[in-house]
């Protein structure tokens, strides 16, 4: 017969090479396609260009690149284009800055496909309904700032091939105030370090924006703040248009309370497609630097709407500056995303708004569990697993046995919670996973439960059947 020590040790033995299949499970499934980055500021650029900043980021793959071109030069603006490994970049910066050649951003050799984003205007909006809704606010409580008004100062610079990222303010504009952009191109697949969480692939990168004490209309009692977009895609623009698509679902995992997802995808942003451009976020805005459940308000998205001259919304940007005239050819459309809802107290409440969102190639990745749920389900399996192997034992041991494993379980179930996998958890937990806690604590307690009942019947059927024989 087995002692508890011995049984103990086997158990944890089971446990560890359990947490170590799962280690490999997840590295194998984040072992997709990755994409080796390089970051170069103004390139080939000399003394005239330190007074602004345009980053191009090199994605390199197995089979192609995506170059990201990110133009604070004007209106903030990224213009991603695909190629070969092979493509290499060329910019006439003269030409550039002057705006005197439509054409003074060039690649090697003709890109398989380009998509672009503008971020052309902000508006302030007197929402005196108290609705968060910018369409239902009459003309009279609109106001709008075109971003190339503003000078875009560069904060924090990273070219580290590993995590290379770039931070640049707004300054020298008609508000105090500014808005802070934070560029982070990726090369694997993962989720996001800060909340939201947003799962990224290797053909994307994530802006996170901030909206800092802006000075807001002194007319306005109730100023909410919006972004106007302009987007462009080599799409052919007869009959074809970017679409916003909202997805809903009991996955909170990562950024708990909030159950819906926007991608604003081009026409052939789909995974049986050979690949578009799109745009990706959570319906949730934070309204403080420290992001939780409390500080939070919504995102809303309007309508898309045509562009009627595709040269004057693409002018003096790296779109206009590499396409020209062509831009007339392709799909140029525009939208807004707001902050705020109801009786969130208006941007007053705390001076600050954020916006996080995805840009990529491609179509848009859905999000997986992370290694705490699948540990969570694991260990809940797992043990009734056990509990049937251990089914040899006598009456008495046995009993005790489940004892000590389901103590050893709700210690390893204690620790994982704590501990966590890739980020510590808020002080929320999402639905998700105090779903999958129940049932992972809910099944072995039920089946413990019945095995109980079951070994204290037999326990007093066996005495039964000795004093029988005794007699």
């Amino acid at each position: 017969m087995y002692g508890f020590s011995s049984c103990r040790t086997t158990y944890k033995t089971l446990v560890a090479i359990l947490l170590k299949l799962l280690i490999i499970l997840e590295v194998t499934l984040s072992n997709g396609l990755e994409r080796k980055l390089t970051a170069v500021k103004n390139p080939g650029c000399e003394e005239k260009c330190n007074n602004f900043t345009f980053l191009h980021v090199r994605a390199d793959g197995p089979n192609d690149s995506l170059h990201y071109l990110w133009d604070f030069t004007s209106k903030p603006t990224v213009l991603i284009a695909q190629t070969s490994n092979n493509a290499s970049l060329t910019i006439s910066w003269y030409d550039f800055l002057w705006n005197i050649n439509s054409i003074s951003v060039k690649f090697s050799e003709e890109p398989k496909y380009t998509f672009g984003v503008i971020f052309d205007k902000i508006w302030e909006f007197n929402d005196m309904n108290d609705t968060g809704v910018m369409t239902e606010v009459d003309d009279a409580n609109i106001v709008s700032i075109v971003t190339n008004e503003f000078q875009w100062q560069l904060v924090d610079l990273n070219t580290n091939s590993s995590d290379p990222y770039l931070k640049m303010r707004s300054s020298n504009g008609p508000r105090d105030g500014s808005i802070d952009i934070l560029v982070r191109p990726y090369g694997s697949k993962d989720h996001g370090i800060e909340l939201p969480h947003l799962f990224h692939s290797p053909n994307s990168s994530q802006l996170d924006i901030s909206i800092n004490n802006f000075e807001t209309n002194p007319k306005f009692n109730s100023s909410r703040f919006a972004f106007g977009l302009v987007l462009f895609s080599q799409d052919n623009k007869k009959n074809e248009t970017f679409k916003i698509i909202s997805r809903k679902s009991l996955d909170d995992e990562h950024t708990p309370g909030v159950f819906t997802m926007n991608d604003l995808v081009s026409p052939h942003a789909t995974a049986n497609s050979k690949g578009g451009g799109w745009l990706l976020w959570r319906k949730v805005s934070y309204t403080s630097e420290i992001r939780d459940i409390v500080n939070s308000t919504e995102v809303n998205e309007y309508a898309i709407k045509n562009v009627a001259d595709h040269s004057e919304a693409l002018n003096n940007t790296v779109i206009y500056s590499f396409h020209g005239y062509n831009v007339n050819d392709y799909l140029v459309q525009a939208t807004n995303v707001s902050f705020g809802s109801k009786q969130d107290v208006f941007y007053s409440k705390n001076n600050f708004t954020t916006w996080t969102l995805l840009v990529g190639y491609g179509y848009p990745l859905e999000d997986e569990l992370s290694l705490l749920v699948i540990l969570v389900i694991s260990i809940g399996l797992g043990l009734p697993a056990l509990l049937i192997l251990i089914g040899g034992y006598q009456s008495e041991l046995r009993l005790q046995l489940i004892l000590q494993l389901v103590a050893l379980h709700l210690k390893i179930l204690k620790r994982t919670l704590l501990v966590g996998y890739g980020y510590p958890l808020e002080d929320e937990l999402s639905l998700l996973v105090i779903l999958v806690i129940s049932i992972g604590l809910g099944l072995p307690a039920l089946l413990i439960l019945i095995g109980g009942i079951y070994i204290i019947h037999r326990g007093f059927s066996s005495k039964k059947d000795e004093l029988f024989l005794s007699r």
